[in-house]
């Protein structure tokens, strides 16, 4: 996994080696899945998405769960 850098403006960013691992190049990436949890680069390494993903999660659950028990309440 690898960020791009942070200061745009500087030379290292333009004239960046590419990294290779074996022989493959690896890539610059925004967000990345690690043991399910996903960590993203924007402005600064946090798990904001991640931490929506779950919460969008809990109510798909909680809205199945609803619907399946809502029978037994009519």
């Amino acid at each position: 996994m690898m960020y791009m850098p942070k200061r745009s403006d500087s030379v290292v960013s333009q004239v960046f080696p590419n990294f290779e691992l074996g022989d493959s190049v690896l890539k610059y990436v925004q967000s990345f899945m690690y043991l399910g949890h996903l960590i993203s680069d924007k402005n600064k390494l946090n798990d904001d998405q991640d931490i929506a993903r779950e919460v969008r999660n809990m109510f798909v659950s909680t809205n199945i769960l609803i619907s399946q028990i809502s029978w037994m309440f009519t």
